[in-house]
Protein backbone atom coordinates (compact mmCIF):
# COMPACT_ATOMS: atom_id res chain seq x y z
CA UNK A 1 0.00 0.00 0.00
CA UNK A 2 1.65 3.13 -0.85
CA UNK A 3 2.15 6.24 1.51
CA UNK A 4 0.39 9.50 0.27
CA UNK A 5 3.71 11.48 2.32
CA UNK A 6 6.01 9.48 0.46
CA UNK A 7 4.33 10.10 -2.84
CA UNK A 8 4.01 13.90 -2.12
CA UNK A 9 7.57 14.08 -1.99
CA UNK A 10 9.22 11.36 -4.15
CA UNK A 11 6.15 10.79 -7.07
CA UNK A 12 7.10 7.94 -9.22
CA UNK A 13 6.64 6.94 -12.37
CA UNK A 14 6.98 3.56 -13.20
CA UNK A 15 7.62 1.71 -16.60
CA UNK A 16 8.22 -1.98 -16.86
CA UNK A 17 9.93 -3.64 -19.69
CA UNK A 18 8.15 -6.04 -21.91
CA UNK A 19 9.93 -9.54 -21.33
CA UNK A 20 12.30 -11.01 -23.82
CA UNK A 21 10.79 -13.59 -26.75
CA UNK A 22 10.03 -16.80 -25.62
CA UNK A 23 12.68 -18.87 -27.28
CA UNK A 24 11.83 -22.27 -26.15
CA UNK A 25 9.79 -22.76 -29.52
CA UNK A 26 13.38 -23.74 -31.09
CA UNK A 27 13.29 -26.71 -29.15
CA UNK A 28 10.37 -28.27 -30.43
CA UNK A 29 10.04 -30.63 -33.18
CA UNK A 30 6.78 -32.14 -35.13
CA UNK A 31 7.16 -35.31 -36.04
CA UNK A 32 4.87 -36.76 -38.92
CA UNK A 33 3.80 -40.06 -38.44
CA UNK A 34 1.43 -42.89 -40.28
CA UNK A 35 -1.62 -42.79 -38.02
CA UNK A 36 -2.64 -45.71 -37.14
CA UNK A 37 -6.30 -47.84 -37.27
CA UNK A 38 -8.14 -45.78 -34.79
CA UNK A 39 -6.56 -42.26 -35.25
CA UNK A 40 -7.83 -38.98 -36.48
CA UNK A 41 -5.78 -37.91 -38.68
CA UNK A 42 -4.18 -34.15 -39.49
CA UNK A 43 -4.62 -33.04 -35.76
CA UNK A 44 -1.44 -32.45 -33.87
CA UNK A 45 -1.13 -33.63 -30.24
CA UNK A 46 1.56 -33.58 -27.66
CA UNK A 47 3.42 -36.44 -26.39
CA UNK A 48 6.07 -37.34 -23.89
CA UNK A 49 7.07 -40.95 -24.11
CA UNK A 50 6.85 -44.36 -25.89
CA UNK A 51 3.23 -45.17 -24.64
CA UNK A 52 1.41 -41.86 -25.61
CA UNK A 53 3.20 -42.38 -29.08
CA UNK A 54 1.61 -45.92 -29.76
CA UNK A 55 -2.04 -44.54 -29.09
CA UNK A 56 -1.52 -43.01 -32.52
CA UNK A 57 1.22 -44.58 -34.29
CA UNK A 58 2.39 -48.33 -34.93
CA UNK A 59 5.82 -46.25 -35.93
CA UNK A 60 8.14 -46.89 -33.24
CA UNK A 61 10.92 -44.89 -34.44
CA UNK A 62 10.21 -41.57 -33.10
CA UNK A 63 10.44 -43.30 -29.11
CA UNK A 64 14.10 -42.89 -29.65
CA UNK A 65 13.38 -38.91 -30.25
CA UNK A 66 11.85 -39.10 -26.58
CA UNK A 67 14.28 -40.98 -24.71
CA UNK A 68 16.92 -38.33 -26.35
CA UNK A 69 14.37 -35.65 -24.90
CA UNK A 70 12.98 -34.69 -21.58
CA UNK A 71 10.55 -32.47 -23.48
CA UNK A 72 8.19 -34.27 -25.11
CA UNK A 73 7.52 -33.71 -29.34
CA UNK A 74 4.51 -32.87 -31.17
CA UNK A 75 2.73 -36.03 -33.17
CA UNK A 76 0.89 -35.06 -36.47
CA UNK A 77 -0.95 -38.47 -37.68
CA UNK A 78 -1.53 -38.29 -41.34
CA UNK A 79 -3.26 -41.61 -43.13
CA UNK A 80 -1.32 -39.64 -46.62
CA UNK A 81 2.19 -37.68 -46.17
CA UNK A 82 0.24 -34.75 -48.62
CA UNK A 83 -2.12 -34.53 -45.82
CA UNK A 84 0.65 -33.16 -43.49
CA UNK A 85 2.05 -30.18 -45.90
CA UNK A 86 -0.75 -27.11 -45.22
CA UNK A 87 -0.19 -27.83 -41.46
CA UNK A 88 3.51 -27.97 -41.45
CA UNK A 89 3.60 -24.76 -44.01
CA UNK A 90 1.50 -23.38 -41.34
CA UNK A 91 3.43 -24.47 -37.93
CA UNK A 92 4.84 -21.86 -35.56
CA UNK A 93 4.88 -23.79 -32.33
CA UNK A 94 8.43 -25.16 -33.39
CA UNK A 95 11.23 -25.00 -35.50
CA UNK A 96 11.94 -28.62 -36.76
CA UNK A 97 9.87 -31.41 -38.61
CA UNK A 98 10.99 -35.21 -38.70
CA UNK A 99 9.30 -37.73 -40.35
CA UNK A 100 9.03 -41.15 -39.39
CA UNK A 101 9.35 -44.36 -40.98
CA UNK A 102 6.45 -45.07 -43.41
CA UNK A 103 7.63 -42.91 -46.39
CA UNK A 104 9.20 -43.55 -49.33
CA UNK A 105 12.56 -41.38 -50.63
CA UNK A 106 10.18 -40.34 -53.10
CA UNK A 107 7.64 -39.05 -51.25
CA UNK A 108 10.24 -37.49 -48.88
CA UNK A 109 11.89 -35.89 -51.86
CA UNK A 110 8.65 -34.25 -53.38
CA UNK A 111 6.94 -33.21 -49.76
CA UNK A 112 6.14 -29.49 -50.27
CA UNK A 113 6.76 -27.09 -47.00
CA UNK A 114 5.16 -24.33 -48.64
CA UNK A 115 6.34 -21.39 -46.01
CA UNK A 116 7.72 -23.50 -43.36
CA UNK A 117 11.54 -22.26 -42.98
CA UNK A 118 12.59 -23.93 -39.96
CA UNK A 119 14.69 -27.83 -40.36
CA UNK A 120 13.35 -31.06 -41.94
CA UNK A 121 15.21 -33.82 -40.96
CA UNK A 122 14.43 -37.39 -42.97
CA UNK A 123 16.20 -40.56 -43.23
CA UNK A 124 16.45 -42.13 -46.67
CA UNK A 125 16.88 -45.79 -47.76
CA UNK A 126 19.50 -44.67 -50.68
CA UNK A 127 22.58 -42.54 -49.70
CA UNK A 128 21.78 -40.70 -53.65
CA UNK A 129 18.35 -39.02 -52.40
CA UNK A 130 19.49 -38.20 -48.91
CA UNK A 131 21.99 -36.43 -50.57
CA UNK A 132 19.35 -34.29 -53.05
CA UNK A 133 17.27 -33.85 -49.88
CA UNK A 134 20.23 -32.66 -48.02
CA UNK A 135 21.47 -29.69 -50.14
CA UNK A 136 18.45 -27.63 -49.84
CA UNK A 137 18.72 -24.93 -47.16
CA UNK A 138 17.68 -26.36 -43.73
CA UNK A 139 17.15 -29.69 -45.01
CA UNK A 140 18.98 -32.74 -43.04
CA UNK A 141 19.30 -36.25 -45.45
CA UNK A 142 20.15 -39.64 -42.91
CA UNK A 143 21.21 -42.51 -44.26
CA UNK A 144 20.99 -45.17 -41.78
CA UNK A 145 18.80 -46.39 -39.07
CA UNK A 146 16.38 -43.51 -38.82
CA UNK A 147 16.32 -44.65 -35.03
CA UNK A 148 19.30 -42.48 -34.77
CA UNK A 149 18.23 -39.70 -36.47
CA UNK A 150 15.65 -39.36 -33.77
CA UNK A 151 17.72 -39.77 -31.04
CA UNK A 152 20.04 -37.23 -32.49
CA UNK A 153 17.72 -34.79 -33.30
CA UNK A 154 16.18 -35.59 -29.74
CA UNK A 155 19.64 -34.78 -28.32
CA UNK A 156 20.47 -31.83 -29.78
CA UNK A 157 17.07 -29.76 -29.03
CA UNK A 158 16.67 -31.45 -25.54
CA UNK A 159 19.70 -30.00 -24.88
CA UNK A 160 20.77 -26.39 -22.77
CA UNK A 161 22.71 -25.02 -25.09
CA UNK A 162 23.24 -25.52 -28.78
CA UNK A 163 25.74 -28.16 -29.57
CA UNK A 164 26.98 -29.92 -33.00
CA UNK A 165 26.87 -33.33 -31.15
CA UNK A 166 30.37 -34.30 -32.35
CA UNK A 167 30.87 -38.06 -31.86
CA UNK A 168 27.52 -38.65 -30.28
CA UNK A 169 26.91 -42.59 -29.10
CA UNK A 170 24.55 -43.69 -31.26
CA UNK A 171 22.08 -46.66 -29.90
CA UNK A 172 21.91 -48.37 -33.67
CA UNK A 173 24.35 -49.05 -36.22
CA UNK A 174 23.99 -47.00 -39.78
CA UNK A 175 25.92 -50.29 -40.72
CA UNK A 176 28.82 -47.66 -42.08
CA UNK A 177 31.51 -49.55 -41.10
CA UNK A 178 34.57 -49.12 -43.25
CA UNK A 179 36.34 -45.82 -44.05
CA UNK A 180 35.51 -45.66 -47.50
CA UNK A 181 31.77 -45.57 -47.10
CA UNK A 182 31.85 -43.02 -44.60
CA UNK A 183 34.18 -40.74 -46.35
CA UNK A 184 31.38 -40.95 -49.48
CA UNK A 185 28.83 -39.87 -46.82
CA UNK A 186 30.55 -36.99 -45.34
CA UNK A 187 31.51 -36.01 -49.19
CA UNK A 188 28.06 -35.70 -49.95
CA UNK A 189 27.08 -34.20 -46.84
CA UNK A 190 24.58 -37.00 -45.53
CA UNK A 191 24.24 -37.28 -42.40
CA UNK A 192 25.16 -40.79 -40.32
CA UNK A 193 26.73 -42.49 -37.78
CA UNK A 194 29.93 -44.78 -38.00
CA UNK A 195 30.53 -47.98 -36.29
CA UNK A 196 34.03 -49.45 -35.17
CA UNK A 197 34.86 -52.44 -32.77
CA UNK A 198 36.16 -50.79 -29.89
CA UNK A 199 33.43 -47.09 -30.04
CA UNK A 200 30.70 -48.60 -30.94
CA UNK A 201 28.38 -46.36 -33.49
CA UNK A 202 29.45 -42.70 -33.34
CA UNK A 203 27.83 -39.88 -34.83
CA UNK A 204 30.32 -39.31 -38.17
CA UNK A 205 28.00 -36.06 -39.79
CA UNK A 206 25.27 -34.04 -38.93
CA UNK A 207 24.40 -31.04 -40.41
CA UNK A 208 21.41 -29.09 -42.51
CA UNK A 209 21.86 -27.84 -45.61
CA UNK A 210 25.64 -28.92 -46.03
CA UNK A 211 26.23 -26.38 -43.21
CA UNK A 212 26.45 -26.79 -39.16
CA UNK A 213 23.51 -28.28 -37.34
CA UNK A 214 23.53 -25.52 -35.09
CA UNK A 215 23.78 -22.74 -37.68
CA UNK A 216 19.95 -22.55 -38.91
CA UNK A 217 18.72 -22.72 -35.08
CA UNK A 218 21.59 -20.04 -33.88
CA UNK A 219 20.79 -17.30 -36.44
CA UNK A 220 16.86 -17.96 -35.94
CA UNK A 221 17.23 -17.38 -32.13
CA UNK A 222 19.99 -14.37 -32.43
CA UNK A 223 17.24 -12.93 -35.12
CA UNK A 224 14.34 -13.16 -32.46
CA UNK A 225 16.44 -11.73 -29.88
CA UNK A 226 17.37 -8.86 -31.12
CA UNK A 227 13.72 -7.80 -32.10
CA UNK A 228 12.54 -8.51 -28.55
CA UNK A 229 15.53 -6.98 -27.24
CA UNK A 230 14.82 -3.88 -28.86
CA UNK A 231 11.45 -3.76 -27.88
CA UNK A 232 12.15 -3.77 -24.40
CA UNK A 233 14.95 -0.88 -24.83
CA UNK A 234 12.16 1.65 -26.95
CA UNK A 235 9.59 0.73 -24.81
CA UNK A 236 11.54 1.66 -21.48
CA UNK A 237 13.83 4.27 -22.79
CA UNK A 238 12.12 6.27 -25.22
CA UNK A 239 15.54 6.62 -27.47
CA UNK A 240 15.94 9.86 -28.83
CA UNK A 241 16.12 10.14 -32.96
CA UNK A 242 19.62 11.58 -32.49
CA UNK A 243 23.00 10.20 -33.27
CA UNK A 244 23.44 9.60 -29.63
CA UNK A 245 20.18 7.80 -29.36
CA UNK A 246 21.48 5.35 -32.21
CA UNK A 247 24.93 4.92 -30.64
CA UNK A 248 23.04 4.13 -27.00
CA UNK A 249 20.61 1.47 -28.76
CA UNK A 250 23.66 0.37 -31.05
CA UNK A 251 25.69 -0.23 -27.86
CA UNK A 252 22.66 -2.00 -26.15
CA UNK A 253 21.86 -4.70 -28.48
CA UNK A 254 25.48 -5.60 -28.97
CA UNK A 255 26.16 -5.94 -25.30
CA UNK A 256 22.87 -7.63 -24.19
CA UNK A 257 22.63 -9.89 -27.87
CA UNK A 258 25.46 -10.65 -29.93
CA UNK A 259 28.17 -10.37 -27.07
CA UNK A 260 26.50 -12.85 -24.96
CA UNK A 261 26.67 -15.51 -27.73
CA UNK A 262 30.34 -14.43 -28.93
CA UNK A 263 30.97 -15.59 -24.94
CA UNK A 264 29.02 -19.03 -25.32
CA UNK A 265 30.99 -19.55 -28.07
CA UNK A 266 28.05 -19.63 -30.22
CA UNK A 267 29.05 -17.37 -33.16
CA UNK A 268 33.16 -16.45 -33.48
CA UNK A 269 32.47 -12.86 -33.93
CA UNK A 270 29.62 -10.13 -34.45
CA UNK A 271 29.10 -6.34 -35.27
CA UNK A 272 25.96 -4.19 -35.27
CA UNK A 273 26.27 -0.64 -36.69
CA UNK A 274 23.28 1.70 -36.76
CA UNK A 275 22.56 5.51 -38.19
CA UNK A 276 20.10 7.47 -38.92
CA UNK A 277 17.47 7.31 -41.90
CA UNK A 278 16.52 10.28 -44.04
CA UNK A 279 13.16 10.82 -42.54
CA UNK A 280 11.85 10.26 -39.56
CA UNK A 281 10.86 6.97 -37.59
CA UNK A 282 13.05 4.77 -39.21
CA UNK A 283 16.82 3.78 -38.33
CA UNK A 284 19.01 1.36 -40.60
CA UNK A 285 21.17 -1.27 -39.17
CA UNK A 286 23.46 -3.29 -40.38
CA UNK A 287 24.07 -6.67 -38.42
CA UNK A 288 27.29 -9.03 -39.46
CA UNK A 289 28.52 -12.07 -37.67
CA UNK A 290 29.50 -15.32 -38.96
CA UNK A 291 27.55 -18.46 -39.59
CA UNK A 292 28.37 -21.13 -36.82
CA UNK A 293 30.66 -23.90 -38.24
CA UNK A 294 31.36 -27.01 -36.94
CA UNK A 295 34.57 -29.33 -36.09
CA UNK A 296 34.16 -33.26 -37.07
CA UNK A 297 37.57 -34.60 -38.71
CA UNK A 298 41.37 -33.59 -38.52
CA UNK A 299 43.10 -34.47 -41.40
CA UNK A 300 47.08 -34.77 -40.24
CA UNK A 301 50.79 -35.19 -41.88
CA UNK A 302 53.09 -36.91 -39.51
CA UNK A 303 56.64 -37.51 -39.71
CA UNK A 304 58.82 -39.32 -38.04
CA UNK A 305 62.53 -37.76 -38.11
Amino acid sequence: MSDRLLDYFFKVTLSVAPALANKGYLHNALIIVKANSVTATGEQVFVENAAQLAEYTDDKAPAEYLSASSQGAYILPVADLSEAEAVVSEWADGFTVLFGSDYTDTELNTFDKGEFKGVLGANFSVQANAKIFGAKKNHVGWNGDIRNMFFTFGSLLGGAEWRNQQALQLPYSDTVMTAGLAESKFNDRVSFGMTSDQYGTRLGLFCAGGEAITAPYVIEEIKIMMQSEWLRYAAVNNPEYTITGVKLAQQNLQTRVLDKYIQKGLIPSGTITMDLADDDFVANADIKFPRPRAWWRIFATVQAE
